[in-house]
C-alpha cells in the first residue's frame, strides 16, 4: 500500500541501520564477549569460590526484567512509531491540501484530527518512556550486585581462612570490571 517514495525511503534507511550494526555493534559485542570471558576466567584462577556466586547473582534478574522488556517493547515502539507516521502524514497532508482544506472549509475537522493524533503519539512515548522507567533501574542496580556479593561472600570466607583479603580485592574489581 505504500508508495514508492516511502518504500524507497524505508530501505534506504533499514540499508543504513544494517550497516551500522555491522560497523559498529558486531566488532562492540564480540570485544564485550572477549572481555568477559577473559575476565571470569581471571577471576576464576584468582578464587574459584567467590567468582561463581559474585558473577551469577545477578543472573535472574537481569533474565526476569530484560524477558519483562522484551515481551512488551516490540508492540510498544510499533505503536510509538505508527502514531508518529499518522501525526507527520496528517500535517503533511493538511499542509500539501491547505487550498483545498480552506476551500472546503476543512479546518477544524484537520485540527481535530491532528490534536487526535497528538494525544495518540503523546500516549504512545508515555508507554514506552514506562517501560524504560522499569528497565533501566533494574538492569543498572544490578550493576551493583556482583560486586557487593564478591566483597560478601570474600568477607565470610576470609573470615573462615579461605580466601585472602587480596582475592576478595581482586575479584571485586573483576566484578566491577564485567559491569
Amino acid at each position: 500500500e505504500a508508495g514508492t517514495g516511502d518504500l524507497l525511503a524505508r530501505s534506504t534507511r533499514d540499508v543504513e541501520d544494517v550497516a551500522e550494526v555491522v560497523r559498529f555493534a558486531v566488532p562492540e559485542t564480540l570485544i564485550a564477549a572477549v572481555t568477559v570471558a577473559l575476565t571470569l576466567a581471571a577471576s576464576v584462577a584468582v578464587s574459584p569460590w567467590i567468582t561463581p556466586p559474585s558473577s551469577l547473582v545477578v543472573v535472574p534478574l537481569l533474565w526476569v526484567a530484560t524477558h519483562w522488556y522484551l515481551r512488551r517493547a516490540p508492540a510498544g515502539y510499533l505503536r510509538e512509531m505508527a502514531a508518529w507516521s499518522r501525526l507527520t502524514g496528517g500535517v503533511t497532508e493538511t499542509v500539501e491540501g491547505g487550498r483545498t482544506v480552506e476551500a472546503l472549509r476543512l479546518g477544524e475537522r484537520r485540527v481535530r484530527r491532528t490534536d487526535d493524533d497528538i494525544r495518540e503519539q503523546y500516549r504512545a512515548e508515555r508507554y514506552t518512556l514506562f517501560l524504560r522507567t522499569v528497565w533501566y533501574p533494574a538492569i543498572e542496580g544490578s550493576y551493583l550486585i556482583p560486586v557487593a556479593t564478591a566483597v560478601l561472600a570474600g568477607g565470610l570466607l576470609h573470615a573462615r581462612g579461605l580466601a585472602t583479603v587480596g582475592q576478595v580485592t581482586t575479584v571485586a574489581l573483576y566484578m566491577r570490571q564485567l559491569v
